[in-house]
């Protein structure tokens, strides 16, 4: 099912060897933001944020970059709380 949903921020970043531009940091910190923002709309505290639960989503075709409709997922609920 994992490979379904896409990679994670770590492979991501394995890939490129932390090799990011300045406005693919702030492209991808605003990004992250708003997923953790749109949980805790939800009513959860997900408490257990680190770069393996931050999925980046499948790949459109070609050489196009990831698709935004499934950019940024969080996964691993374990841990996580309502309030």
């Amino acid at each position: 099912m994992m490979e379904r949903l896409g990679v994670s921020l770590v492979d991501v970043l394995t890939k490129t060897e932390m090799n990011f531009s300045y406005d693919q940091i702030m492209s991808l910190g605003v990004q992250l933001i708003d997923a953790i923002e749109k949980l805790h709309e939800l009513g959860y505290v997900h408490c257990d944020l680190k770069p393996e639960n931050f999925l980046m989503g499948l790949p459109k075709t070609g050489n196009q970059t990831y698709n935004p409709d499934f950019f940024c997922k969080i996964i691993d609920f374990g841990l996580a709380h309502s309030y």
